[in-house]
Parts: structure tokens; sequence; C-alpha cells
């Protein structure tokens, strides 16, 4: 069978808390924190495993972009400001990570959420959401309650989101204390940008899933499942209802309450009637063979009422920074300029990836009362200084090439992007995947005159006039009420080029997740550092299992390994 990648939940205990309700005093206090468009997008009610492990597969932790056949994307601090409404700009989430002995945490719990957590409610620095929900069901907010009885109560649903949907701990449903010390004065919670910290977080998550350092998928699931729903036109389910201003939201609004967010449209019901789900091999292929239109680069109109309640004034401009996404002892890059089409700006050929392979191993283990702010003092100035690293560029008009003539030869040079095998095995059973060589195109137009197509060597950067032969691919052009004569020197459309036979053919022994054709090294244009200053060995690259004789290695996909988990909470036999 295919490995799967499952997602780790944790949030039960919130949506059941939220189905029981709070109080709308509650729900003010939890608006002025920044944290209400996070329940009111709901939970989503069905995740789909297959749907998570073929994107993943995607995933490439050197620039923290899916490679799909259309191009280079990823999830940008654009969808968490939209589809959540959190905060993206203001103060890092960082300082001192403090080492509290249990006594001291039952009293830091006393004093801002209202209660004593047991000893068996604490596990080191971590608190049980259950403890939070016996606590929250047991002592419900009315219009009696004082003020420090609202606060106390809406730092224990703050607690519940950030555990829950915001940063889940692969420990299960838990929460790190260490994220109390923020929600101390409610008044300025939403200064901290909790945004850039959960794409930090996703991002470090779909790097260590993609190569294989975790058997599932924790972070914020629900934003990258939404992401794909709302890019992926192949992917997306049917939704039986559109998303209106129902009365209570009306009502919501008329209360003090805010607008809901993007993703709070994906809380109606939907339908997988006419979309394929729940089969692994049937979604990578669609990726391997998605074509141009079959992704959205844009969804957002920028200019409408419900944008700029979120992002206004320059924070608009914010989500182009290539700035850094830092997250306490997570530190991961922001690279807008290796996807512009999703800002509407034409995408040219990026430079090189700052390698940050060595921060990846960077862990809270074994570092009590560290201080990472005086550690990433460099990343944290660079943040401040994220106005004047917004990336420019020129806007796509209507009818114009969104890529420049030498991408295209530059990213089928570096990416490895279709990940399906070039021959389907005999003796595998079920859905199999479509030889590229088989594939049909539509029939030439015979007054159409074709340029000469490359078929060189597939590391050579672009066409020559030697190795050059004459080819009849059809010729369809990607960019609509273009002119037809207009043709790139490759003769067809980008994805033509990428999926036709007559494209380089790539490698038969098919990478695991996250490898690319050239060493990770060489894409690098820093030196690598150890945490102790060190300069580290650039000569070895992460290792990859595999196994010979099986299926999965005949699909070009070794066999997952699954190792028990360390806090013995499940994965046993």
């Amino acid at each position: 069978m295919d490995a799967l990648i499952p997602p780790r939940l944790s949030d039960k205990c919130l949506w059941r808390l939220l189905n029981v309700g709070i109080h709308l005093r509650v729900c003010l206090c939890l608006a002025r924190m920044g944290f209400y468009g996070v329940i009111h997008c709901d939970s989503i009610k069905y995740y789909d495993n297959h749907l998570l492990t073929a994107i993943v597969e995607k995933w490439r932790r050197e620039t923290h972009t899916f490679h799909l056949t259309v191009g280079k994307t990823t999830i940008t601090l654009q969808e968490v400001a939209f589809i959540w409404g959190l905060n993206i700009d203001d103060m890092p989430i960082t300082g001192v990570d403090t080492a509290y002995n249990k006594n001291t945490l039952q009293q830091c719990c006393a004093t801002w959420l209202g209660f004593t957590p047991t000893s068996s409610q604490i596990k080191g620095a971590l608190l049980y959401l259950t403890a939070l929900l016996d606590h929250c069901l047991n002592n419900m907010i009315n219009d009696q309650s004082t003020e420090e009885d609202v606060a106390q109560y809406s730092r224990c649903v703050a607690l519940m989101i950030i555990g829950g949907c915001m940063f889940p701990d692969s420990e299960g449903a838990v929460v790190k204390l260490m994220y109390l010390q923020f929600l101390d004065d409610i008044e300025i919670v939403n200064t901290f940008r909790g945004g850039s910290a959960v794409l930090a977080y996703l991002y470090r998550e779909l790097c260590d899933t993609s190569m294989r350092l975790k058997v599932d998928l924790s972070g914020p699931v629900q934003i990258l499942h939404i992401w794909v729903w709302s890019r992926i036109t192949l992917l997306c389910p049917d939704r039986a209802q559109q998303l209106s201003m129902s009365a209570e939201q009306a009502g919501d609004v008329l209360q003090g309450l805010p607008f809901p967010p993007y993703g709070a449209r994906w809380r109606r019901g939907f339908s997988r009637t006419h979309t394929a789900h729940h089969s692994v091999r049937i979604m990578r292929d669609m990726l391997d063979r998605m074509v141009e239109g079959r992704f959205l680069w844009t969804i957002y109109d920028m200019e409408s009422l419900e944008v700029s309640r979120i992002l206004d004034g320059n924070r608009i401009h914010l989500c182009r920074s290539a700035c850094t996404l830092i997250n306490f002892h997570i530190v991961e890059m922001h690279r807008p300029e290796r996807y512009l089409r999703q800002f509407g700006m034409r995408q040219g050929i990026p430079p090189l990836a700052t390698n940050f392979d060595n921060f990846h191993k960077l862990t809270r283990q074994g570092r009590n009362n560290f201080d990472w702010a005086t550690y990433h003092k460099d990343f944290v100035e660079m943040w401040n200084d994220r106005y004047n690293f917004v990336i420019g560029g020129d806007y796509v008009i209507p009818g114009t090439p969104a890529i420049t003539v030498d991408y295209v030869g530059w990213y089928h040079h570096i990416s490895q992007i279709v990940l399906s095998p070039p021959v389907v095995p005999s003796n595998i059973m079920g859905y199999h995947l479509v030889d590229a060589n088989y594939r049909q195109f539509i029939t030439r137009p015979a007054h159409v005159q074709y340029p000469p197509m490359w078929t060189g060597n597939e590391f050579e950067p672009g066409p020559s006039s030697s190795n050059m032969t004459y080819t009849t691919p059809p010729v369809v052009s990607s960019f609509p009420s273009y002119d037809a004569g207009y043709y790139t020197p490759f003769a067809g459309s980008f994805t033509q080029f990428l999926q036709s036979d007559f494209r380089p053919s790539m490698s038969e022994n098919r990478p695991i997740f996250n490898t690319s054709p050239i060493q990770f090294e060489q894409y690098s244009d820093t030196e690598r550092y150890e945490v102790g200053g060190n300069i580290a060995d650039t000569s070895t690259s992460a290792a990859q299992t595999s196994t010979h004789g099986d299926d999965e290695q005949m699909l070009g996909r070794g066999r997952r390994v699954i190792r028990r988990p360390p806090c013995g909470t499940g994965g046993h036999i």
C-alpha cells in the first residue's frame, strides 16, 4: 500500500467547547486578542490524508515551496492573514524559554487562568487541553461575571486555540505554557505577530515531514487544507452552500465582532461527488499532469473591502517581504521572490536561496532558560527592518506572459517536477498512473510555423544552435488573448514543455521526498554554521532510507519507516 501522512490533530477540545457555546463577552475579548477569526472558521469535518500526502511530496525545504508542473508556489503570509485573520505585523513571538517547576506553573495558571491544575494535568512545561476544557465547562461566563473572570476564561480559550490549532504539539492534546506569557495583557496580545509564527511552524512541520523525520503532519493543517482547495481546482470539492451574510453573522457584526475571514467560507457543507478523494495515486497523477489554468495564482480581490479590513495601510505590502519568520527556536525564511505570480507579478529567475538547513537542527531540548531573542538577534533585527525587504516587480497585464522566457528552462533545470514513475509495474493492483510517453496531444495545425524545440541535455541551461532538432508538438498559447504568433523558444506552453515526451527524459530512479537533481549545498550561497559558531560539514546530506524489491520502490517512493514515538502515546504494536 501507499504510505500515507496522517495529520496529528489536537483541536477536539476546542470544538467541543464551542459547540456548547461561549458568552459574547468572551468572544469580544478573543476578538481584541486577534483569535476570533480562527474559531470563526470552525473545524474541517474530514481531513483527506491522501491529499495531504500528495501535496507534501511536492514540498522542497531549501526554498519552502511546492514544485508543481505550473511552477513554484507556497503558503504565504497573505494566506495566514486572509484564512484565519491573524496579525502578521508588529513584534515577533520569541524571548526567554523559562523553565518552571510544577509548583510555579500551578501558581501561574491560578493567576492567569483562574484555576490550579493538578499534578497529573501538567507534563513538564505542557498543560493538557482537557484540563482547560473541564475548567471552561464547569465555570461558564454569564452577564454577572467580573471582568477578571472574563479575562481568565478568555486566556483559557486562547490557550486551547494555540495548542489545538496554531501550534499543536506532537505530544498530543497539550499546549506549551511558554506561550502563556504573551497572554498577560489582553489589550496587547494582538500586537504580537502570531500569523508569521504560525507560518514558521507550518514550514518547519512540512520540512520535517517531507524529509521523513516525522510520520505524521502536525501544525496548522487547516490552513494547508484550505490553501489546496482554494488554489488547485482539480482537488477543490463542490460547495453545497455558498457563503453569505447570514442573520447570525450580521448579528455578530452589529455586536462589535469582526467580519469572518476568508477561511470561514469553507465551514459550509461541501460535496466530493465530482472531485477525486481518498486515493493518493490518483492525486499524485493529477498533480503531475496539472496544466495551466488548473492552479489559481491570484484568488483575492486586493481592492475589496474584505481585504482592506484585514490588511490596511502598508501591511498589504508586508506579504511580499523577504523577511524572517520566528517562533522561539524556529527560524524560517519567507521567499516571495520565488512565487511572484501569487501577487499578480511577472515571475523571473530568482536569486540563490540562503541555506537554513542548520537551523532545522535547533530544538528546545536541554535549553532551559535559554534566551532565543538574543540568540536570533540578527533575524529579529531583519524582521524589524521588514519593510525594506519588500520585493517589487512588474505587475502582469492581462494578455501578456506571467513568466519570463528564460524562467522555463531554469525551472526545469533545477526541479524534479514529475514524481510519478515512467513505467507502471504490472503487478500493482488498483489505479495505474499513465506513462508520459503515451500521453496524447492535440493535432498540430498545418498552417503554424514551429520554432525548434530544445532536445539537449537536461542539465544545460537552455537551447543552443547545436543538438537542436525540429519536432512537431502541439502549440497552445499558455497566455490567453495574447498574440497568436507569439511563442517561447520551446514552441509550446510551459506545462506542455514540462510534460511532453519531447522534453529531456528524467532519471529512471525517482527520488524520495524532497530530493532535487542538484545537491542542496550547491543551491546555497552562504556558509553553514553550527550552533556553537563552527562551520559545519557541507558534504553531507539528509539520510534517506531505501528498500528494494517491494511495490513501493517500483513506484519510486521508498517505504515509510514508522518509528515508535518517545512519548509512548501511540504507534505501538
